[in-house]
This record gives structure tokens, sequence and C-alpha cells, in this order.
């Protein structure tokens, strides 16, 4: 029968059992209605993502210049992935002084190269692959946008002798990417060197976030 203030959410359940290597049923059903003692989620630090159901990645990626052609980045979540994707850091660099438009969107479809790794598991526990796709180009006089809506987000600008900019500083900053939801950064000035750097958490989305 259901239980009063009943708890729905399995992941939060399982991570308890992990924890604690508990055996038997959902050690924490339902809230509790007095003082009790606590353990304060994403507050654990990043050993104790996976057993919240994370999975950390990275990836760098390098495109060099094409005379005449823009120099792209695109970082995508599949439509059918069942998957949230948070960026955490996102560092940029290019050989030169130049800006960077970076956009987010939708997006079903790769930019012309596609990486054959499209991230590194930060931690041997999780799934060592992750579900998001990372393309590239510097093929043509523009890259593609996302989709004619696609928001300019950020503008970072490199001066002479700077070699890379951090575009997330806080947890405040950090990047959500849901299902069909895409990232892109591309470089202003045809024939340049775009370097990209990115962390990211991904799960699977739950039952009350997909509606």
């Amino acid at each position: 029968m259901a239980r009063f203030n009943e708890i729905l959410a399995g992941r939060f359940n399982r991570a308890l059992q992990k924890f604690f290597s508990m055996k038997g049923g959902p050690p924490a059903p339902q809230l509790a209605s007095e003082i009790t003692p606590n353990i304060q989620f994403g507050q654990m630090g990043p050993d104790f993502r996976y057993i919240e159901g994370w999975n950390k990645f990275g990836a760098c990626v390098s495109v060099g210049g094409a005379a005449g052609n823009q120099t792209g980045i695109r970082f995508r979540n599949p439509a059918a992935s069942n998957v949230v994707a948070v960026i955490e850091k996102l560092f940029l660099s290019y050989a030169q002084p130049n800006q960077v438009n970076g956009t987010q969107g939708t997006s079903n479809v790769d930019l012309a190269s596609v990486a054959s790794m499209s991230g590194l598991s930060f931690d041997q526990r999780a799934n060592p692959g992750s579900a998001m796709s990372f393309s590239f180009q510097n093929t043509a006089p523009t890259v593609p946008l996302l989709t004619s809506s696609a928001l300019l987000l950020q503008r970072p600008t490199l001066g002479a002798g700077q070699e890379q900019v951090d575009l997330i500083m806080t947890d405040d900053q950090e990047l959500l990417l849901l299902p069909g939801a895409a990232h892109q950064y591309v470089i202003v000035a045809v024939n340049s060197v775009l370097f990209l750097t990115m962390w990211w958490r991904e799960r699977f989305l739950e039952d009350s976030e997909r509606s």
C-alpha cells in the first residue's frame, strides 16, 4: 500500500543502499516526519557522484584551420538519449587573437566530422561511454547554425599572449543539456585553429522528469 510522503525517485534509495552496503528493500521509502540524521546529496564530493547516479566525462577536441573556412565544434545530446548532461568546465583556446561565438539551441545532426571518442570516463566504476556526441568541421566558409532560434550564449575573446579562457567559474554557471539540446562554438576569423576542453556529468532522466 502507499506510504505517507512516499519517495518515488529510485536513484536516491539506490545511492543509500550502495553507500551503506544495505540489503533488502528501499532503505528510505518515504520522507521522515520528524528531525532525523541526514546525508546532503550533491555535497559529498566527486567520488559520490557515481553513487548518486551520475557519470563524469571529459574530452579535448582540436580542429585545425583551413583557408577561407570557419572552424566550429558542436556538443550535442541526442534526442533519444534519455540522459541529462551538465557541463562543469569549459576551456577554449586559439593560436592568435580571435573571437568565438558560443550558441545554445537544438540539433539532431552533427557537423562534418564526428569525434571517434565522445568522452573519457573520470570514474572507472561508471559507464565507460558517454551518450553525448562531439563533432567538428573546417570544410566550409561558415559553420551551420544549430537552429534559426539558437541563442548566442557566450562570446569570449582572446588577445595577444593569452593561451585560453575558462567559461565556467562557479556552480551556477554550469550549462544544462537535455535530450535534443546542443552547444556550438565557432571561431569568427577564417583559417583559425580552435581547441576545446570540456568536463561534464550525465545521468538517466527520472520518470518524473520526462513529462
